[in-house]
Protein backbone atom coordinates (compact mmCIF):
# COMPACT_ATOMS: atom_id res chain seq x y z
CA UNK A 1 0.00 0.00 0.00
CA UNK A 2 2.96 2.33 0.94
CA UNK A 3 4.88 1.70 -1.95
CA UNK A 4 1.74 2.54 -4.26
CA UNK A 5 1.25 5.88 -2.65
CA UNK A 6 4.98 6.95 -3.34
CA UNK A 7 4.30 5.73 -6.78
CA UNK A 8 1.18 7.88 -7.15
CA UNK A 9 3.21 11.05 -5.04
CA UNK A 10 5.91 10.78 -7.31
CA UNK A 11 3.40 10.51 -10.31
CA UNK A 12 1.39 14.09 -9.63
CA UNK A 13 4.95 15.66 -8.94
CA UNK A 14 6.43 14.62 -12.34
CA UNK A 15 3.17 15.63 -14.07
CA UNK A 16 3.31 18.91 -11.90
CA UNK A 17 6.67 19.70 -13.43
CA UNK A 18 5.85 18.68 -16.76
CA UNK A 19 3.14 21.21 -17.04
CA UNK A 20 5.32 23.93 -15.28
CA UNK A 21 7.88 23.26 -17.92
CA UNK A 22 5.30 23.42 -20.81
CA UNK A 23 3.93 26.61 -19.15
CA UNK A 24 7.43 28.19 -19.12
CA UNK A 25 8.37 27.67 -22.60
CA UNK A 26 5.02 28.49 -23.85
CA UNK A 27 5.66 31.74 -22.18
CA UNK A 28 9.16 32.11 -23.64
CA UNK A 29 7.49 31.64 -27.13
CA UNK A 30 4.52 33.87 -26.38
CA UNK A 31 6.90 36.62 -24.60
CA UNK A 32 9.33 36.10 -27.85
CA UNK A 33 6.34 36.92 -30.30
CA UNK A 34 4.96 39.76 -27.86
CA UNK A 35 8.47 41.80 -27.77
CA UNK A 36 9.02 41.40 -32.04
CA UNK A 37 6.50 44.77 -32.54
CA UNK A 38 7.87 46.77 -29.33
CA UNK A 39 11.58 45.59 -30.39
CA UNK A 40 11.01 47.01 -34.29
CA UNK A 41 8.97 49.82 -33.35
CA UNK A 42 11.79 51.12 -30.46
CA UNK A 43 14.71 50.22 -33.14
CA UNK A 44 12.34 52.72 -35.41
CA UNK A 45 12.21 55.62 -33.04
CA UNK A 46 13.35 58.87 -33.32
CA UNK A 47 14.56 58.86 -29.57
CA UNK A 48 17.94 57.50 -29.24
CA UNK A 49 17.54 56.30 -25.92
CA UNK A 50 14.52 54.36 -27.21
CA UNK A 51 16.94 52.72 -29.67
CA UNK A 52 19.44 52.10 -27.35
CA UNK A 53 17.08 49.75 -24.49
CA UNK A 54 15.76 47.79 -28.30
CA UNK A 55 18.99 47.09 -28.69
CA UNK A 56 19.75 46.02 -25.23
CA UNK A 57 16.37 43.64 -25.15
CA UNK A 58 17.77 42.06 -28.34
CA UNK A 59 21.31 41.49 -27.21
CA UNK A 60 19.37 39.41 -24.13
CA UNK A 61 17.39 37.60 -26.43
CA UNK A 62 20.38 36.59 -28.53
CA UNK A 63 19.12 34.27 -31.08
CA UNK A 64 15.87 34.77 -30.91
CA UNK A 65 15.92 38.59 -31.76
CA UNK A 66 17.08 37.12 -35.23
CA UNK A 67 13.76 38.80 -36.80
CA UNK A 68 15.33 42.29 -35.84
CA UNK A 69 18.48 41.44 -37.84
CA UNK A 70 17.81 43.82 -41.13
CA UNK A 71 16.95 46.70 -38.45
CA UNK A 72 19.53 46.52 -36.14
CA UNK A 73 22.73 46.17 -39.40
CA UNK A 74 20.64 49.50 -40.39
CA UNK A 75 21.40 51.30 -37.42
CA UNK A 76 25.41 49.98 -37.68
CA UNK A 77 25.50 51.56 -40.83
CA UNK A 78 23.50 55.04 -40.57
CA UNK A 79 26.57 57.43 -40.24
CA UNK A 80 24.10 59.66 -38.77
CA UNK A 81 22.97 57.17 -35.87
CA UNK A 82 24.77 58.15 -32.19
CA UNK A 83 28.04 56.14 -31.47
CA UNK A 84 26.64 54.54 -28.40
CA UNK A 85 23.82 53.22 -30.34
CA UNK A 86 26.08 51.70 -32.71
CA UNK A 87 28.16 50.50 -30.82
CA UNK A 88 25.00 48.63 -29.33
CA UNK A 89 23.88 47.27 -32.44
CA UNK A 90 27.35 45.78 -33.16
CA UNK A 91 27.11 44.16 -29.61
CA UNK A 92 23.61 42.95 -30.68
CA UNK A 93 24.27 41.35 -34.05
CA UNK A 94 27.34 39.47 -31.99
CA UNK A 95 25.29 38.49 -29.60
CA UNK A 96 22.54 36.82 -32.40
CA UNK A 97 25.50 34.61 -33.35
CA UNK A 98 26.10 33.10 -36.72
CA UNK A 99 22.80 34.39 -38.36
CA UNK A 100 24.34 37.70 -37.73
CA UNK A 101 27.71 37.42 -39.24
CA UNK A 102 27.40 38.45 -42.81
CA UNK A 103 25.28 41.80 -42.00
CA UNK A 104 29.13 42.31 -39.67
CA UNK A 105 30.86 40.90 -42.94
CA UNK A 106 29.06 43.40 -45.56
CA UNK A 107 29.48 46.44 -43.17
CA UNK A 108 33.35 45.71 -42.90
CA UNK A 109 33.82 46.97 -46.80
CA UNK A 110 31.91 49.90 -46.06
CA UNK A 111 33.91 53.35 -47.20
CA UNK A 112 32.64 54.64 -44.23
CA UNK A 113 35.69 54.61 -41.91
CA UNK A 114 33.33 54.10 -38.28
CA UNK A 115 31.18 51.93 -39.90
CA UNK A 116 33.96 49.50 -40.98
CA UNK A 117 35.84 49.70 -37.58
CA UNK A 118 33.10 49.26 -35.38
CA UNK A 119 31.99 45.96 -37.99
CA UNK A 120 35.23 44.62 -37.64
CA UNK A 121 34.96 45.00 -33.81
CA UNK A 122 32.32 43.13 -34.09
CA UNK A 123 34.05 40.66 -36.24
CA UNK A 124 36.41 40.00 -34.01
CA UNK A 125 34.26 39.01 -31.41
CA UNK A 126 33.67 35.91 -33.36
CA UNK A 127 37.19 34.96 -33.11
CA UNK A 128 37.02 34.85 -29.26
CA UNK A 129 33.62 32.46 -29.54
CA UNK A 130 34.45 28.65 -29.33
CA UNK A 131 32.92 28.37 -33.15
CA UNK A 132 33.38 30.99 -35.34
CA UNK A 133 33.43 31.18 -39.17
CA UNK A 134 36.06 30.61 -41.21
CA UNK A 135 36.32 34.06 -42.93
CA UNK A 136 36.92 35.89 -39.60
CA UNK A 137 40.91 35.33 -40.26
CA UNK A 138 40.50 36.64 -43.90
CA UNK A 139 38.14 39.31 -42.73
CA UNK A 140 40.37 40.46 -40.37
CA UNK A 141 43.78 40.28 -42.15
CA UNK A 142 42.56 42.33 -44.93
CA UNK A 143 41.17 44.95 -42.44
CA UNK A 144 44.74 45.07 -41.57
CA UNK A 145 45.66 46.55 -44.42
CA UNK A 146 43.28 49.53 -44.19
CA UNK A 147 44.27 53.10 -44.31
CA UNK A 148 41.89 54.20 -41.47
CA UNK A 149 43.73 53.95 -38.26
CA UNK A 150 40.78 52.95 -36.10
CA UNK A 151 39.75 50.21 -38.40
CA UNK A 152 43.72 48.59 -38.72
CA UNK A 153 43.74 49.08 -34.74
CA UNK A 154 40.46 46.83 -34.47
CA UNK A 155 41.94 44.43 -36.83
CA UNK A 156 45.04 44.09 -35.03
CA UNK A 157 43.72 43.91 -31.42
CA UNK A 158 41.07 41.09 -32.48
CA UNK A 159 44.03 38.94 -34.54
CA UNK A 160 46.30 39.51 -30.34
CA UNK A 161 43.70 37.45 -29.29
CA UNK A 162 44.26 34.27 -31.27
CA UNK A 163 46.36 31.35 -29.50
CA UNK A 164 48.75 30.55 -33.04
CA UNK A 165 48.32 32.99 -36.70
CA UNK A 166 49.72 31.71 -39.80
CA UNK A 167 52.88 32.67 -41.20
CA UNK A 168 50.76 34.71 -44.09
CA UNK A 169 50.41 37.47 -42.07
CA UNK A 170 53.59 38.88 -41.48
CA UNK A 171 53.51 40.78 -44.45
CA UNK A 172 50.71 42.32 -43.44
CA UNK A 173 52.41 43.14 -39.64
CA UNK A 174 55.10 44.55 -41.34
CA UNK A 175 53.11 47.29 -42.09
CA UNK A 176 51.35 47.71 -39.19
CA UNK A 177 54.52 48.25 -37.50
CA UNK A 178 55.37 51.60 -38.91
CA UNK A 179 52.25 52.88 -38.11
CA UNK A 180 52.58 56.31 -36.23
CA UNK A 181 49.83 55.26 -33.43
CA UNK A 182 51.69 53.57 -30.44
CA UNK A 183 48.28 51.56 -29.92
CA UNK A 184 48.56 50.07 -33.04
CA UNK A 185 52.00 49.69 -32.75
CA UNK A 186 51.57 47.76 -29.61
CA UNK A 187 48.57 45.41 -30.91
CA UNK A 188 51.27 44.16 -33.56
CA UNK A 189 53.72 43.42 -31.44
CA UNK A 190 51.48 41.43 -29.69
CA UNK A 191 49.65 39.56 -32.17
CA UNK A 192 53.30 38.48 -33.64
CA UNK A 193 53.98 36.86 -30.13
CA UNK A 194 51.05 34.53 -31.78
CA UNK A 195 53.15 34.00 -35.16
CA UNK A 196 55.25 30.58 -33.90
CA UNK A 197 57.65 31.78 -36.65
CA UNK A 198 61.55 33.31 -37.07
CA UNK A 199 59.84 35.77 -39.19
CA UNK A 200 58.19 37.90 -36.59
CA UNK A 201 60.91 38.10 -35.28
CA UNK A 202 63.06 40.36 -37.29
CA UNK A 203 59.73 42.98 -36.60
CA UNK A 204 59.65 42.25 -33.05
CA UNK A 205 63.37 43.16 -32.81
CA UNK A 206 62.57 46.77 -34.87
CA UNK A 207 59.62 47.23 -32.69
CA UNK A 208 62.42 46.95 -29.84
CA UNK A 209 63.40 50.25 -30.32
CA UNK A 210 60.32 51.48 -30.48
CA UNK A 211 60.12 55.44 -29.14
CA UNK A 212 56.85 54.50 -26.71
CA UNK A 213 57.24 51.74 -23.41
CA UNK A 214 54.28 50.19 -24.35
CA UNK A 215 55.16 48.99 -27.07
CA UNK A 216 58.61 47.77 -26.40
CA UNK A 217 56.74 45.95 -23.86
CA UNK A 218 54.55 43.88 -25.99
CA UNK A 219 57.50 43.37 -28.04
CA UNK A 220 59.34 41.50 -24.57
CA UNK A 221 56.46 39.31 -23.73
CA UNK A 222 56.08 38.44 -27.66
CA UNK A 223 59.77 37.29 -27.89
CA UNK A 224 59.55 35.29 -24.44
CA UNK A 225 56.36 33.85 -26.29
CA UNK A 226 58.29 32.72 -29.25
CA UNK A 227 59.72 28.90 -28.76
CA UNK A 228 61.75 29.16 -31.54
CA UNK A 229 63.89 31.99 -30.75
CA UNK A 230 67.27 32.75 -32.60
CA UNK A 231 70.53 33.90 -30.94
CA UNK A 232 70.22 37.56 -31.79
CA UNK A 233 66.95 37.65 -30.25
CA UNK A 234 68.66 36.68 -27.12
CA UNK A 235 71.10 39.10 -26.85
CA UNK A 236 68.96 41.79 -27.95
CA UNK A 237 66.27 40.62 -25.02
CA UNK A 238 69.25 40.82 -22.44
CA UNK A 239 70.23 44.29 -23.76
CA UNK A 240 66.33 45.41 -22.58
CA UNK A 241 67.50 44.67 -19.06
CA UNK A 242 68.82 48.45 -19.04
CA UNK A 243 65.90 49.59 -20.76
CA UNK A 244 65.11 53.15 -19.78
CA UNK A 245 61.73 52.56 -18.32
CA UNK A 246 61.30 49.86 -15.34
CA UNK A 247 58.50 47.98 -16.19
CA UNK A 248 59.92 46.91 -19.68
CA UNK A 249 63.05 45.54 -17.39
CA UNK A 250 60.72 43.38 -15.57
CA UNK A 251 58.77 42.21 -18.52
CA UNK A 252 62.31 41.17 -19.88
CA UNK A 253 63.32 39.31 -16.82
CA UNK A 254 59.99 37.50 -17.31
CA UNK A 255 60.78 36.80 -20.82
CA UNK A 256 64.64 35.78 -20.57
CA UNK A 257 63.05 33.21 -18.10
CA UNK A 258 60.64 31.30 -20.75
CA UNK A 259 63.14 31.71 -23.22
CA UNK A 260 65.86 29.88 -20.62
CA UNK A 261 63.45 27.21 -19.97
CA UNK A 262 63.25 26.56 -23.84
CA UNK A 263 67.11 26.69 -23.93
CA UNK A 264 67.01 24.52 -21.01
CA UNK A 265 65.22 21.40 -22.62
CA UNK A 266 67.27 21.48 -25.61
CA UNK A 267 70.23 20.76 -23.26
CA UNK A 268 72.02 23.32 -25.69
CA UNK A 269 73.80 26.86 -24.80
CA UNK A 270 73.90 29.76 -26.67
CA UNK A 271 75.97 32.34 -27.27
CA UNK A 272 75.64 35.91 -27.21
CA UNK A 273 78.06 39.32 -27.69
CA UNK A 274 79.81 40.66 -25.53
CA UNK A 275 77.68 43.75 -24.92
CA UNK A 276 74.74 41.21 -23.22
CA UNK A 277 77.79 39.78 -21.49
CA UNK A 278 78.30 43.55 -19.57
CA UNK A 279 74.59 43.62 -19.25
CA UNK A 280 74.45 40.34 -17.68
CA UNK A 281 77.80 41.04 -15.37
CA UNK A 282 76.19 44.49 -14.26
CA UNK A 283 73.07 42.64 -13.51
CA UNK A 284 74.52 39.95 -10.71
CA UNK A 285 75.27 43.19 -8.88
CA UNK A 286 71.99 45.22 -9.39
CA UNK A 287 70.02 45.31 -5.99
CA UNK A 288 66.80 43.81 -7.36
CA UNK A 289 67.45 39.92 -5.99
CA UNK A 290 65.21 38.67 -8.93
CA UNK A 291 67.50 40.16 -11.27
CA UNK A 292 70.77 38.85 -9.95
CA UNK A 293 69.15 35.41 -9.99
CA UNK A 294 67.61 35.64 -13.14
CA UNK A 295 70.67 36.81 -14.99
CA UNK A 296 73.04 34.08 -12.91
CA UNK A 297 70.51 31.82 -14.23
CA UNK A 298 71.14 32.86 -18.13
CA UNK A 299 74.68 32.98 -17.86
CA UNK A 300 74.91 29.64 -16.82
CA UNK A 301 73.12 28.46 -19.95
CA UNK A 302 75.42 31.08 -22.11
CA UNK A 303 78.75 29.83 -23.82
CA UNK A 304 81.24 32.27 -22.55
CA UNK A 305 84.10 33.08 -24.96
CA UNK A 306 87.70 33.22 -23.67
CA UNK A 307 88.18 37.36 -24.89
CA UNK A 308 85.28 38.26 -22.93
CA UNK A 309 86.30 41.43 -20.59
CA UNK A 310 85.57 40.72 -16.91
CA UNK A 311 85.64 44.10 -15.65
CA UNK A 312 81.55 44.40 -14.77
CA UNK A 313 81.73 40.70 -13.12
CA UNK A 314 84.86 41.95 -10.86
CA UNK A 315 82.68 44.79 -9.75
CA UNK A 316 79.33 42.73 -8.96
CA UNK A 317 82.10 40.65 -7.01
CA UNK A 318 82.55 43.28 -4.40
CA UNK A 319 79.44 44.64 -4.38
CA UNK A 320 77.50 45.35 -0.96
CA UNK A 321 74.90 42.47 -1.94
CA UNK A 322 75.68 39.28 -0.29
CA UNK A 323 73.85 37.34 -2.80
CA UNK A 324 75.46 39.30 -5.67
CA UNK A 325 79.10 38.60 -4.22
CA UNK A 326 78.40 35.14 -4.02
CA UNK A 327 76.56 34.51 -7.38
CA UNK A 328 79.54 36.60 -9.03
CA UNK A 329 81.65 34.07 -7.32
CA UNK A 330 80.48 30.82 -8.44
CA UNK A 331 79.90 32.37 -12.00
CA UNK A 332 84.05 33.13 -12.05
CA UNK A 333 84.45 29.68 -10.85
CA UNK A 334 82.35 28.34 -13.20
CA UNK A 335 84.56 30.27 -15.94
CA UNK A 336 88.24 29.16 -14.60
CA UNK A 337 86.84 25.48 -15.42
CA UNK A 338 87.55 26.47 -19.09
CA UNK A 339 89.85 29.55 -18.73
CA UNK A 340 92.36 29.03 -16.19
CA UNK A 341 93.79 32.82 -16.45
CA UNK A 342 90.89 34.22 -14.38
CA UNK A 343 93.13 33.10 -11.54
CA UNK A 344 96.03 35.54 -12.41
CA UNK A 345 93.00 38.03 -13.43
CA UNK A 346 91.95 38.15 -10.05
CA UNK A 347 94.97 38.49 -8.19
CA UNK A 348 96.06 40.97 -10.12
CA UNK A 349 92.92 42.91 -9.31
CA UNK A 350 93.66 41.99 -6.02
CA UNK A 351 97.34 43.87 -6.24
CA UNK A 352 95.41 47.18 -7.96
CA UNK A 353 92.29 47.54 -5.28
CA UNK A 354 92.78 49.83 -1.93
CA UNK A 355 89.43 49.28 -0.12
CA UNK A 356 89.74 46.73 2.68
CA UNK A 357 86.91 44.98 2.40
CA UNK A 358 86.77 44.58 -1.37
CA UNK A 359 90.33 42.87 -1.04
CA UNK A 360 88.93 40.50 0.97
CA UNK A 361 86.08 39.67 -1.31
CA UNK A 362 88.39 39.16 -4.50
CA UNK A 363 90.89 37.20 -2.21
CA UNK A 364 87.94 34.93 -0.66
CA UNK A 365 87.11 34.06 -4.72
CA UNK A 366 90.73 33.23 -5.59
CA UNK A 367 90.32 31.19 -2.20
CA UNK A 368 87.62 29.85 -3.17
CA UNK A 369 88.38 29.24 -6.77
CA UNK A 370 91.88 27.06 -5.52
CA UNK A 371 89.54 24.91 -3.61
Amino acid sequence: MRSFLHLTLYICLLSYFLVIHTACNSNDSEESKDSSPSILQQLASNNPDERLQALQKAQKMGEKAEFALKNISDILQDKEENLQVRKAAVRALFKIGSAAFPYLKEAAKSQDGTTQSLAVKGVGMFASSKSFPPEVLQILAEALKSKNSDVCSEAAEALSEYKVLPKSLVVSFQETAKDEHWQIRKVTATALGRIQEEESLFILLALLKDSDWRVRMAVVESIGRIKTISLPSISELILTLEDSDKRVQMYTLDALKMVMKAIEKSSHQFQTSKEAFSVLFRALGHEQGHRRKVSYDVLCLSQIPEDISLDNLINSLVSSFSQARSLSKKFLAKIYISNPNVLSLLEEELSRRTDPQEKKYIQETIDYIKK
